[in-house]
Order: structure tokens, then C-alpha cells, then sequence
């Protein structure tokens, strides 16, 4: 489950696979990555149903699971290109032969799948491939290795050079190498139908089968959620709205307001007991506490500015 570059356009790595993932889409070109089987879905085992809640309300697609459906091997390949054999060493020295199908668009290649060869007769004659797990650390080393690189360049015709004479293969044209987003089940339909047979046998009884299921229940009930929640938010406002307004009408209604110009106004059943005091024009509650601190006659013969 060690990380690889995936593109979900074929024109660059868009992000990071670990494992098993499902990604969402919305308009705009904008995505959102829903963890199925990775080591952080092993270690948390809520992960998957989280970020199916974040992606739902999101607006991100939500995933759709086929009864019976079969991959469609031949739209999926359509402008494939198949790489002659490459030859990669291992630490002891041995050989071991490869080929890589891949569509390109412009120099960012997108890799379809990898395979590998298992047995070869004379001169090349009758060999056999089988597919390469796209989450194994052997397709890792391979899609980045000099030799793949070389052999993708040649095969695209990614070349250059001044003249046509002086035009060479040139493996650094390449923007970006990235794997399809089936390219996993692409692996599982390469495979020969006795393992295919096992694999299903495996994921009817595995953990993440049953979870499957239970999340095409979860992909049905959430498009009714979201309605649910909007309208009983709806609700709730509005019984804010008539709550503050019956308070409102029962305030104004059960004011008392004196008949020089509003002197006192007392709301009476508020939630506070003390009284609304708003000051009139005619009289200041304070001014039978205010005093002259020398007396009446010197405050008024002294001018302001001496007090500065």
C-alpha cells in the first residue's frame, strides 16, 4: 500500500494512491478521495463513513456499486500502446522482463497496466505475461524505473533534436507518468479466471465486502438526508422567528408610557424586573443631588476658566 501517483485526467498526477480509494467528482474538476482499504481505513475503522458524509455534503458523487457488472476491458483500452519488453535487474543481477500498456496525452502518459513476464519460448516465441497488482511495490519501482521510461519515450515517439537526421528517443520530454484510476480493476480482470474466482470468493467473505454493502444502503438514504435536514432547519428558524415576534407584540402591548413626553416607561412581564427609565426633557432625576461645592454665589461668579 505504498504510495503512487494517480491521474484521474491522464494529463498529471493529480494525487497520491495508498491502496484502495474511490473518488468522488464534481463540477469544476474538483475531487474528493474517499479511503476504502489503506492503512489509515485499518486503523481507523470509521474513516470510510466519514469522508462518505464529508464527500455527500460536499456535493461530490457518491459511489454507485453495479450488480453483476462486468469492466469493460475494450473501452478501457482504446488508444492503447503496448511497450516492447524491459528488461530490469534485480539485486542479484537477474533479469526480469516487463511491458507497460499506456495512452498518452501530449507528454503526461497514463499508465493502463503493467505486466510481467512469467515464461518465453525460442527467440522470444509463446511468451506468457501476467498483470502486476498496481498497490505492490514491484509496480511501484517499475513505472519509475530509467528503462520503463525509455521504453514509454520510444514507443510514444517522444523525440528531439535540431534536424530529422539528429532526432533521438529523449525520455525527459515525459511531463508526467501517472495510473489510471481503474487500473485496478483492470488487474483483477487480467487475472486468469481460477484466481478471478478466488478474488470474489475472498471479498464476498472479507470485511470490506460487507461494508460495500452496507454503504450502497448509506448511498441511497443519504440523497433523502439532505432534504430532511434542510427542511428541519427550515422549521426551526421559523419557530425562532414567531417566538421573538409573540414576545415583541406582548412587550409593546403592556407598555405604560407617562404623559409628559415619556418621562418613565415601565415594561411590565419582561424578563427583568427593574424598569425602563428614559430621561425627559423638563427634569434630570440627578439634579437634586448635585450641589455647588463653594456655594451658590461663587459658583456662578466664577468663570470656567479659572477652574481649569
Amino acid at each position: 500500500m505504498s504510495g503512487y501517483p494517480v491521474s484521474l485526467t491522464g494529463r498529471g498526477v493529480d494525487f497520491i494512491g495508498h491502496g484502495r480509494e474511490w473518488v468522488g467528482m464534481k463540477e469544476g474538476g474538483r475531487a474528493f478521495v474517499v479511503p476504502f482499504d489503506t492503512p489509515a481505513t485499518r486503523q481507523n475503522k470509521g474513516l470510510t463513513r466519514k469522508r462518505l458524509t464529508q464527500a455527500h455534503a460536499g456535493g461530490f458523487g457518491m459511489p454507485k456499486y453495479a450488480e453483476g457488472g462486468e469492466f469493460d476491458m475494450k473501452s478501457y483500452q482504446a488508444g492503447m500502446k503496448t511497450t516492447k519488453n524491459i528488461d530490469i535487474e534485480d539485486e542479484s543481477g537477474k533479469k526480469q522482463a516487463y511491458k507497460i500498456e499506456f495512452t498518452h496525452d501530449g507528454y503526461n502518459v497514463n499508465i493502463l497496466g503493467a505486466l510481467k513476464k512469467t515464461h518465453g519460448g525460442v527467440f522470444g516465441a509463446w511468451q506468457g505475461f501476467a498483470p502486476v497488482d498496481p498497490r505492490s511495490d514491484e509496480y511501484k519501482m517499475l513505472i519509475q524505473h530509467a528503462n520503463t521510461k525509455e521504453r514509454i519515450a520510444r514507443k510514444a515517439q517522444f523525440k528531439s533534436g535540431s534536424s530529422v537526421r539528429n532526432r533521438k528517443v529523449d525520455p525527459s520530454k515525459i511531463a508526467s507518468i501517472a495510473s489510471d484510476p481503474k487500473i485496478q480493476e483492470w488487474y483483477e480482470a487480467s487475472l486468469p479466471k481460477k484466481e478471478q474466482k478466488k478474488l470474489a470468493a475472498e471479498k464476498a467473505a472479507s470485511p470490506e465486502e460487507a461494508l460495500k454493502k452496507a454503504l450502497q444502503a448509506f448511498a441511497s438514504a443519504m440523497g433523502d438526508v439532505g432534504a430532511g435536514l434542510e427542511e428541519a432547519k427550515q422549521k426551526e428558524n421559523q419557530a425562532k422567528f414567531e417566538k421573538q415576534q409573540a414576545a415583541m407584540n406582548a412587550s409593546q402591548a403592556n407598555l405604560t408610557v407617562t404623559e409628559d413626553a415619556a418621562a418613565v416607561v415601565t415594561a411590565a412581564g419582561g424578563e427583568s424586573p427593574d424598569p425602563i427609565v428614559v430621561p425627559g426633557r423638563d427634569h434630570l432625576d440627578a439634579d437634586e443631588y448635585l450641589q455647588p461645592k463653594f456655594g451658590m454665589v461663587a459658583e456662578f461668579t466664577t468663570k470656567p476658566v479659572e477652574l481649569m
